[in-house]
Formats: C-alpha cells, structure tokens, sequence
C-alpha cells in the first residue's frame, strides 16, 4: 500500500471514531500536522469540510403547533370498512360510522339465511 492509500486508510478510520481530529492523532500516535495536511490534500478542491459539533447545523429543527382533530378523516381518503364474518360463511362490509344496532339486526337476520 503506498502513502497516499495508507493515509487515506487512516482518516477513514479517524472519520469513523468521531473524535476530533487532534484527539485522534494524539490517541494512535499520529502528527496533527500531518493528518491535516492528509485531509486537505484528500478531500480535493471544492469537497465540503466536516462541521464541528461546535458549529450551528446548516437548518434548525422547526417546532410547530400541531391540532388533533378527533375522529377526522383527510379528504380523499376513503375510510376502511370493517368486514364481518357470520358463522354460516357470509361476509359484511360496514364503514366508519354504521348504526350499531342496525347491523346487529341485519347480523342475527343473515346468520337465519
């Protein structure tokens, strides 16, 4: 492996580690002076630097008043039925918002066919 591979083996693992780059050079053994000029000489003109957690990220997260609407359904979306199954093998399809005691009539009216 020749320099240019074995330094860039090294700062993918300093990378990696997510230590600064002077706390990984002191931690392996390493220049600072070196590893830096590694980085520079790597990362090639017009590559972004890595942003140090001192830094302000490039967007804040937003927070925002958020509204629950019980019972709500967007629109043009369309509700899913329930699908009932009687003992004697016959299905019911019953959507958002059935009269309870109606299907019990038509329930106990099916399960006599």
């Amino acid at each position: 492996m020749n320099l240019t591979e074995q330094m860039a083996a090294t700062l993918i693992r300093w990378d990696e580690t997510g230590l600064s780059l002077r706390a990984f050079a002191a931690r392996d053994g390493h220049s600072y002076a070196k590893l830096t000029y590694w980085r520079g000489k790597l990362r090639g003109p017009g590559k972004p630097r890595r942003r140090r957690a001192s830094e302000p990220r490039a967007e804040s997260p937003k927070i925002v008043p958020v509204h629950v609407v019980p019972d709500a359904i967007p629109s043009g979306i369309a509700p899913k039925p329930f699908e009932v199954w009687l003992t004697n093998g016959v299905s019911i399809d019953v959507h958002m918002g059935f009269d309870d005691q109606e299907l019990q009539r038509l329930a106990r009216a099916l399960s006599e066919c």
